[in-house]
């Protein structure tokens, strides 16, 4: 994702999808691990949701 997210964020992020997944999946939190990669706004030159091309959620 694009940088210039606050810790806090990221980490609200983490436990969101870390309790989600949980849930779904029905795994143990421990077996979760959320790697957040991030690049500079002006390295990401197209930002187009995946449903705009054609993906999608089933």
């Amino acid at each position: 994702m694009a940088g210039g997210r606050t810790v806090e964020q990221k980490q609200e992020l983490a436990a969101d999808l870390t309790r989600e997944v949980v849930r779904i999946l029905d795994v143990k939190p421990e077996w979760i691990t959320v790697i957040i990669d991030e690049h500079p706004r002006n390295n990401l030159l197209a930002i187009i949701p995946a449903a705009a091309n054609g993906f999608n959620i089933i």
